[in-house]
């Protein structure tokens, strides 16, 4: 089995609707680092699983939209309109956005470009000490 590995940065912030730390239920903001995985059992005619290129402009813009962002559920979210100018620095995703859920969200979005036959692993570390990861 062959694997790579493409890091993706970015900054954004998140509120919490539930954790055991009231802290996460406040805003507050990370310095991720997205790592996706793909795997094959045979490399392309080029030699490769993929092209980095390709894996930076195929996947790169899905997590891109997170940067300098705030993700906030969407049980939270009836009075985000309130904050008039800053209303495009939050995007209204449906589950708590803990590590581990984005990381499933970011998985299923990666998923859908890259073709039957791949496996996909993704993490995301909100700290140097601390990641998720999700794969089937």
């Amino acid at each position: 089995m062959y694997t790579i590995r493409k890091v993706f940065k970015l900054e954004g912030a998140h509120i919490l609707a539930s954790s055991f730390s009231k802290e996460c239920q406040r805003i507050h903001g990370h310095s991720y680092k997205v790592e996706v995985f793909i795997s094959a059992e045979t490399l392309n005619a080029d030699g490769m699983v993929v092209d980095f290129k390709l894996m930076k402009n195929n996947i790169g813009y899905l997590i891109d939209c997170w940067d300098h962002k705030c993700l906030v559920p969407s049980d939270l979210s009836t009075n985000i309109d309130l904050l008039g100018t800053f209303y495009d620095s939050f995007i209204i995703v449906p589950f708590n956005p803990t590590a581990e859920n984005m990381c499933k969200d970011i998985y299923d979005r990666v998923r859908e470009c890259v073709p039957n036959g791949f496996t996909l692993k993704v993490r995301i570390h909100e700290t140097d000490t601390g990641y998720a990861e999700y794969y089937e």
